[in-house]
């Protein structure tokens, strides 16, 4: 029987030069993944190599012109022309199902990265408000004090103690424990929203200004625009309903 296990494929030869690694999986409002995806998109990046595991959910991918595919997470490379650090981009359709999956998937992927000359990792990530935040604030963790003056540089203010789970957070703990320096980056969401860009255009403005990568950001920008809008319709709907029900169940009971 074949065995099945964890692996990394690559597609061609990538020269990169000491490359960053910027991480970014689903996870609340779909912050992280959301950023990957955008840099992505106007870097005009391209994928070089996949990974593979039974720790995704059992299944398939079905393509547009009629083939099958295992599920996979993907690197995308980009040559940064105006600094000495290109960039690796990670970023997939889901995380691993269990708890063991998501250690085996993270201590995959640092170890690809440090294997190609990463030299740090910056971990995208999200922090549940469990309310309404009309600008999201982006804090900040390293994995030694000597980053510190880094986060302070660009105005992140620093996490403060908490707990970070699945794979955005284990990658952070593990590049830790590989030896490979790291910044993670958590926007404020609150948590009941399937997509928030608002957060994501935090976390993108950010860390535009960390790489000096100079992203055009109006894309983002219109999306989390739209969005706030629909917000602000919804929450105006809800209010007026409460004071209509306020009302209706005060004069019944001749309390109004």
């Amino acid at each position: 029987m074949v065995e099945v296990k964890t692996v990394i494929r690559v597609y061609g030869k990538t020269r990169l030069r000491q490359p960053y690694l910027v991480t970014g999986l689903p996870g609340a409002g779909l912050v992280a993944k959301l950023a990957v995806d955008y840099l992505v998109r106007q870097m005009k990046a391209e994928v070089f190599a996949r990974l593979y595991s039974p720790k995704f959910a059992p299944g398939v991918v079905l393509k547009e012109n009629g083939t099958v595919d295992l599920i996979s997470a993907d690197f995308y490379a980009w040559r940064n022309d105006e600094s000495r650090n290109d960039l690796i981009l990670f970023t997939g359709e889901m995380q691993p199902l269990e708890s063991e999956g998501n250690y085996q998937v993270a201590d995959t992927v640092i170890r690809f990265a440090k294997k190609l000359g990463s030299k740090r990792l910056y971990a995208l990530a999200s922090q549940i408000t469990h309310e309404f935040v009309e600008k999201p604030r982006v804090l900040g963790a390293v994995t030694d004090p000597s980053l510190l003056p880094e986060l302070g540089r660009y105005g992140v203010p620093q996490v403060g103690q908490g707990f970070v789970s699945g794979l955005n957070g284990l990658l952070f703990g593990i590049a830790r424990y590989r030896g490979l320096e790291a910044i993670s980056l958590f926007a404020e969401t609150p948590g009941n929203l399937s997509v928030d860009p608002r957060a994501s255009e935090a976390l993108l403005e950010v860390l535009d200004r960390m790489l000096g990568i100079r992203v055009d950001m109006t894309e983002i920008k219109n999306f989390a625009e739209q969005v706030n809008l629909a917000l602000q319709e919804s929450r105006k709907r809800y209010e007026e309903e409460i004071k209509r029900y306020l009302s209706e169940y005060g004069e019944r009971r001749g309390l109004i």
